[in-house]
């Protein structure tokens, strides 16, 4: 978060010795690698990911698809396709065994939207959307979903419901989405409210937000810029 990337891979590489059959110490080091623009080190981990399938706490398709945003946030764009497309090919494999759980369908439909191929997400999403409406992520997904294929309308009757959304147990992850859902329709007052309001309830102020291909309309605004920058 502070950009020290050769400190960030050294420290990965103690983690791929101890524990060479986990997942995370992968990622980690492929997030150091595509911040540092080395986008072959990154795609050759991904091997070593689809080799390995999964751990207790990520699989392959989700090592991929975090690895292809990291490699676009840095600006390797024709990597990060490349890499997306392996994401989608595994997920889609994934899904297509047994019975696929929601979050493995939600990431699969998710992995579309990233590619710009709204109407596979769109087919894939739909089942889920009549299966769990008021699921927090379905409906946060279902918003975003509408607001880039053009529905403005159905994107606010989602931005609606999720902030009328309560209880503790979601630490502001409604409202994450809701900043999303408004960041893609052109909000930027109404998106960094919400986000505000999200990392007050909780939310992750992680590494994983400037990679978030919604909360990036954001990026030319100094205030969400300021809001992003490390403390302490």
């Amino acid at each position: 978060m502070v950009g020290e990337h050769e400190r960030e891979l050294d420290a990965s590489r103690p983690g791929r010795r101890q524990h060479p059959e986990a997942m995370g110490p992968l990622l980690y080091e492929a997030r150091a690698q595509a911040a540092l623009g080395d986008a072959d080190a990154v795609s050759r981990i991904g091997d070593e990911a689809v080799a390995l399938g999964s751990d207790r706490f990520m699989s392959a398709g989700e090592m991929l698809f975090t690895a292809a945003r990291e490699l676009k946030s840095h600006g390797q764009a024709t990597a990060a396709v490349e890499l997306l497309a392996r994401a989608i090919d595994w997920q889609r494999d994934r899904c297509a065994v047994g019975s696929p759980t929601v979050p493995e369908r939600l990431a699969l439909a998710r992995m579309h939207y990233e590619a710009d191929q709204l109407a596979e997400a769109a087919e894939v999403f739909s089942p889920l959307q009549r299966e769990r409406p008021d699921d927090v992520d379905v409906l946060g997904f279902a918003g975003t979903l509408a607001a880039r294929m053009g529905d403005e309308a159905a994107a606010g009757r989602a931005l609606s419901a999720l902030r009328a959304k309560t209880g503790r147990f979601h630490y502001g992850r409604h409202l994450l989405w809701a900043a999303r859902v408004a960041a893609v329709l052109g909000d930027t007052t109404t998106a960094l409210s919400l986000l505000r309001g999200a990392f007050a309830r909780g939310c992750g102020h992680d590494v994983a937000l400037h990679t978030d291909i919604d909360l990036s309309c954001l990026a030319v605004d100094e205030r969400y810029r300021e809001m992003l920058r490390p403390r302490g």
